[in-house]
């Protein structure tokens, strides 16, 4: 196997995206990153085919491609060495576990196991037997305290807290790619979208308070978000869910998203 890295976003979109396309869904994170200029860029070659594709921002997670075949993560877990500093490794749960601790072995960094995920494809919503009350809306510049502090709680949730919630929040709205849902005027559930693929795209941060939480707001907002984003003309949404969440899983079953791949993540201290 060769190892070939690219400095270049478009030489190495030319060489990866066939690849990835196979597995659109099962790819959709390191599909929504491949222009990003930030990010490191590796292909591992066996022969014509590649065996492992990777990027990597500075103190942030290695994203690997979908069909990394397990000799493929062991050479990029190595070669992570040289890397400006690894926060985890976000890939399917084989070559997550084979990277990591290939890595730990070269670093002595120690790592744990963060998070067990299901990736979702859905084609077509399907009409939910019950609905809850309300409707959707875009964010706006009157919502950004309430979004803000609904991003720290989420964060905070899947613990990956954020610098800034209120930035963060603020750049969402700025681009227009966070929705609530209102029950009577009043903004019960949020989720955004992310990481457009060239067919489909991601919905991420789905979150309901807990004091309102078991009333169908957040299956009623992914099933219109998911609708009107497939109304735009894309072929899928996708979204990924904690794998010790059975309840999340149920709901997006229920609204259409058919499970693809199990991925893990883990982080090193």
């Amino acid at each position: 196997m060769i190892l070939q890295s690219f400095e270049s976003a478009a030489e190495f979109r030319e060489k990866a995206l066939p690849w990835l396309l196979q597995h659109e869904a099962e790819n959709c994170t390191i599909l929504g990153v491949l222009n990003y200029p930030e990010v490191q860029r590796w292909i591992v070659w066996d022969g014509e085919k590649p065996a492992g594709i990777a990027v990597h921002g500075a103190g942030r997670n290695v994203v690997l491609y979908f069909m990394c075949s397990e000799a493929a993560a062991e050479i990029l877990g190595r070669e992570a060495k040289r890397w400006s500093r690894v926060a985890g490794v976000y890939a399917p749960a084989g070559a997550a576990r084979v990277f990591q601790s290939a890595y730990a072995e070269v670093t002595g960094r120690k790592s744990t196991l963060h998070m067990r995920l299901a990736v979702h494809r859905l084609e077509r919503v399907q009409d939910l037997a019950s609905q809850a009350k309300g409707s959707l809306h875009q964010a706006m510049e009157e919502d950004l305290d309430l979004l803000a502090g609904w991003c720290d709680e989420f964060a905070r949730y899947i613990g990956e807290p954020l610098a800034d919630p209120v930035e963060h929040a603020r750049g969402m709205i700025a681009q227009r790619r966070v929705f609530l849902w209102k029950d009577g005027g009043r903004a019960v559930s949020t989720a955004a979208w992310a990481g457009p693929t060239p067919n489909g795209i991601r919905i991420n941060q789905v979150y309901t308070p807990p004091a309102i939480r078991n009333r169908g707001y957040a299956s009623a907002l992914v099933a219109a978000l998911s609708r009107r984003l497939l109304d735009e003309g894309r072929k899928f949404c996708f979204l990924n869910t904690d794998l010790n969440n059975p309840t999340s899983n149920n709901i997006y079953a229920k609204i259409g998203y058919v499970r693809v791949a199990d991925f893990a993540t883990y982080r090193f201290d």
